[in-house]
């Protein structure tokens, strides 16, 4: 059962690290896009007073993380509840095993 916990906690670390290094090469890919082709040189800027640009961020892979963190966190307390029997078990998810 450990050996499953160690994967999983590796696995969200993986999606964690590689969303990051993702939504930074979409950024990075976006503005080059836009300084090679130019775009203000493309149109008639008689018809039009300006252009603008719009970057956005998508956060699936915090949610994605936090989904399997916290997993592993309840899948923990329960485990150290039925392991050890103690008063930690009162804090992690309220119950009592000792007067069990």
């Amino acid at each position: 059962a450990a050996g499953i916990s160690n994967k999983i906690r590796k696995l969200a670390w993986a999606v964690l690290v590689g969303g990051f290094i993702t939504e930074i090469g979409h950024a990075i890919t976006a503005s080059l896009e836009i300084k090679a082709y130019q775009i203000e040189r493309l149109f008639n800027l008689e018809a039009i007073s300006s252009v603008s640009y719009n970057f956005s961020l998508n956060l699936w892979f915090v949610i994605t993380a936090m989904i399997l963190f916290s997993y592993l966190m309840f899948s923990g307390a329960v485990k150290c509840c039925r392991r050890n029997r103690t008063k930690l078990c009162e804090v992690s998810h309220g119950k009592n095993h000792s007067a069990a």
